[in-house]
Formats: C-alpha cells, sequence, structure tokens
C-alpha cells in the first residue's frame, strides 16, 4: 500500500480522506470520552524505520487537551515524518526541542515528551541519546480521551500494519506495548515472530529491566548500542 499520509491536510480537522467517512461514523455515535480528535494531528507512527533498532507496538494516541498548543514546527516536524516513515530520523517525542510548552505563558512539559521519557529513562541511562534508534507504531492513528476499538478497521491503517510486517522481514526487534490481541489479528505474522519481545505487566507500560521477558531488556540495550 502506498503511503497515505504524504497526502495529510493542511489544516484542522487532521483527518485523511480515506478515513473522513470512517471518522464521521465513529464521532457521530460515541461518546465524549471516545471521541476522535481531530484538531490534534494523528500519530500513527513516529521514528524512521531504516535506522530503528527497535521498534515498539502500542494502541492509540492518547489525547491531553494540552496537545493543542504544540507549535507550527511542531506539526511541521510530524508531517515531515508522516511522509517518511522508512527514512526519518529523529524521535519528535524525545526531541527537546519540542520538551515544552508555551500555555497562556506558562512553561510546562510537553506531555507526549513526559510520558516516554519516563517509559525510557532506563534505556537512556543505558544508551544515552536514543531518539532516531527506535520507532513506535500506533494500531490506531486518531487520538482520544479513552480508547474504544472501532467496529471496522479504518483504510489508513493498513499502512502501519505493512510497516509492521516490513519490520518482521527487517528482523527488527518488537516490543508491544499495548493492544497485543489487536495487533496479532492485523498482522497475524506477529504472534509466532522470533524477535518479539514482551512485557512482563501490560499495566506498567515501561522498558526497563524488571518489565521485559527472556532477558528482553538486555537484547534492547545491545540492539539500541549496534552499529
Amino acid at each position: 500500500m502506498q503511503n497515505p499520509w504524504r497526502n495529510f491536510p493542511e489544516n484542522s480537522p487532521f483527518v485523511l480522506k480515506i478515513d473522513e467517512h470512517f471518522v464521521e461514523q465513529y464521532n457521530a455515535s460515541a461518546k465524549p470520552e471516545h471521541k476522535l480528535q481531530t484538531s490534534v494531528m494523528p500519530t500513527p507512527y513516529n521514528g524512521g524505520l531504516d535506522a530503528a533498532k527497535v521498534v515498539f507496538l502500542s494502541l492509540n494516541p492518547g489525547y491531553d487537551i494540552l496537545d493543542n498548543f504544540r507549535t507550527e514546527e511542531y506539526r511541521k516536524a510530524i508531517r515531515e515524518n508522516l511522509a517518511d516513515p522508512y527514512g526519518y530520523d529523529n524521535f519528535v517525542y524525545l526531541d527537546k526541542n519540542f520538551s515544552s510548552l508555551n500555555v497562556n505563558g506558562n512553561i510546562i512539559t510537553d506531555p507526549g515528551y513526559e510520558w516516554w521519557k519516563k517509559r525510557t529513562r532506563w534505556l537512556i541511562d543505558r544508551c544515552g541519546e536514543i531518539k532516531g534508534r527506535f520507532m513506535a507504531l500506533e494500531w490506531f492513528p486518531y487520538a482520544s480521551k479513552e480508547f474504544k476499538k472501532p467496529k471496522e478497521i479504518f483504510p489508513s491503517q493498513r499502512f502501519t500494519f505493512d510497516l509492521v510486517r516490513e519490520a518482521i522481514r527487517r528482523g527488527k526487534l518488537i516490543v508491544i506495548f499495548r493492544g497485543r490481541s489487536n495487533w496479532f489479528d492485523s498482522v497475524t505474522e506477529l504472534e509466532k515472530y522470533d524477535n518479539l519481545l514482551k512485557l512482563s505487566s501490560n499495566q506498567n507500560i515501561c522498558v526497563s529491566p524488571g518489565n521485559l521477558k527472556d532477558n528482553g531488556f538486555e537484547k534492547i540495550v545491545a540492539a539500541m548500542n549496534s552499529d
């Protein structure tokens, strides 16, 4: 499948044309906490597959009202990543240039930066700078306060599933953070993939020595530190 995210709207609502009907249909009956927040940019993936040593799979982007305070420079970086999921060599959520927000004159930490920093701090301690060395993909690209699985797959999701299949073909280490059953249903090759690492606790989403089975943390560190 060709990359649909290259044809992304310049302004809100931030919805791909091929997804418009699905988003409208979903939101028409969704509870407020489940509504897809089209005022903020979706992030089906972050990072680039070519440089990634590890691929993290999650469920969907969470929504925080602070997301609306992100800058045009931030949105430009996301657009560049959406257009090039292979060669892009940054990880916007861990980029210090986007680590803070100006909220009505108050400088606060960006919620995405805070989330990823907290969950990868053990890797940062062992490997130093890690942005550009891993990729994260979301099973569902649009943000909401709480996730509720749509009744049908949105067209754009199929491109994400193809990226996971390509990661498998290249032998990348893969870790599922959230949505294991959704990922297994959508990418059937994934369940028996030899380089799939599992968290010890799906309630505690972090990349730490105590939260990965079968010496998984050391495997990630070795991959991150490899040339």
